[in-house]
């Protein structure tokens, strides 16, 4: 009698088992979004569809597993949109909602929404109305009061300064800046560059600058830049752009 109420409970602990896995994988097969949040390391995401998108500190991003050229996104944010002519890219902010079909913008969500636009054509929508950007133009939406508004905007940049910054620091602010996705291969540790570049300068003739100095190569498609270098260990050496 002893040994049949073992196998019972055993019976009834296998069956426990069972119903336990089988409601981990249902609640999890659930889980249909996936959120990218800003890190130092990693703030560039690169979406399915080789868009790229740039967090700042405090943002995230939530897109469906099943990548549909959709997402919702809190906080702060560059876009750099693949164009798809069949099918538009759609951002949730705010509750307002933002439709494109190639382009880059940022999403500022300071003091309300602003949403400025670099290159294309996008569509801002809120629940009451709907406005065509064109590049050059930003649009500004308070949610409280409703109050929205559309104008021209010219970005103000200042000066790239940088003192006895690594190859992999001045990387991470040429990202920032510029809004490219960096990939440095074989970084030189040992070298720094003090100087600063013009607000005018774009990021060819950044690069072009540092090959004068540097062993390096470089590729750009789209906007993912991979820099090569010798990968050699040298002495510290200070390149100063003057």
């Amino acid at each position: 009698m002893k040994k049949r109420r073992s196998n019972g409970l055993k019976i009834n602990a296998s069956i426990l088992l069972l119903v336990a896995t089988g409601y981990l994988l249902n609640h999890y097969s659930k889980t249909t979004t996936i959120t990218y949040a800003y890190t130092h390391d990693l703030p560039t995401i690169q979406l399915p569809d080789s868009s790229l998108v740039y967090l700042e500190p405090g943002a995230k991003l939530t897109v469906h597993r099943k990548f549909k050229r959709a997402a919702s996104l809190e906080g702060n944010a560059f876009f750099d949109i693949h164009s798809d002519p069949k099918q538009a890219f759609s951002l949730e902010v705010a509750q307002t909602k933002i439709q494109v079909l190639g382009t880059s913008f940022d999403v500022n969500t300071q003091n309300g929404l602003t949403v400025k636009l670099y290159e294309g054509q996008v569509q801002f929508m809120t629940s009451t109305d709907t406005l065509k950007l064109r590049a050059g133009e930003q649009v500004h939406y308070q949610d409280r009061s409703s109050f929205i508004s559309q104008q021209q905007f010219s970005d103000s940049i200042p000066p790239l300064v940088l003192r006895n910054a690594t190859l992999e620091q001045l990387c991470q602010q040429l990202e920032k800046r510029y809004r490219y996705k960096i990939t440095l291969v074989h970084p030189i540790n040992d070298f720094r560059v003090t100087g600063q570049f013009s607000s005018q300068d774009d990021i060819k003739v950044v690069l072009d600058i540092l090959k004068q100095s540097v062993p390096i190569e470089y590729t750009i498609k789209n906007r993912h830049i991979t820099i090569t270098t010798s990968g050699e260990e040298e002495a510290v050496e200070t390149f100063r752009i003057e």
